[in-house]
């Protein structure tokens, strides 16, 4: 074979490798995440006029097409916050793999007054710690108050 014949086979050759391989080394991660995460805030009226408001967060992330992605290390990470008056808080549970269930809850008490008003809001997020924030939920204000008779009303 000669020399010039021999460096064109090599380069086809070359040529012909890259092309099927390719495809291999180019995949990259192709994964579908879903976040189906739900909020719920329940609030109530108990005995001495106490109001308790409670926020719950769930859910799971719906993970399909990771052949060729590296979750290992990824976590999920859920937050709520609950404010009720001048009563606040926040709670974050622990870092979960992303397809894990989790739940968290929040929940603030307040010894309220027949007739005043109180103001609640709330919200929750999970937190990937790949990619950052992946669900973010808040509540509009909600104005509450205890009718005159123990009734525990929903101004809005």
């Amino acid at each position: 074979m000669r020399r010039d014949q021999f460096r064109c086979a090599a380069l086809l050759t070359l040529a012909a490798a890259l092309l099927l391989a390719g495809p291999a080394f180019a995949q990259g991660c192709r994964g579908v995440m879903t976040p189906e995460y739900g909020t719920y805030v329940s609030c109530s009226v108990g005995a001495n006029d106490t109001i308790y408001s409670t926020v719950v967060l769930d859910g799971s992330t719906e993970i399909g097409n990771t052949e060729y992605c590296n979750l290992s290390g990824v976590t999920h990470t859920p937050t709520v916050h609950d404010q009720l008056g001048s009563a606040s808080g926040s709670s974050s549970g622990a870092p979960v793999s992303p397809a894990a269930y989790l739940s968290q809850e929040e929940t603030e008490q307040i010894v309220g007054v027949p007739g005043v008003v109180y103001y609640e809001s709330a919200s929750a997020d999970v937190y990937c710690s790949a990619v950052g924030e992946i669900y973010s939920w808040s509540q509009p204000e909600i104005t509450l108050a205890i009718g005159v008779n123990g009734i525990f009303l929903q101004v809005t």
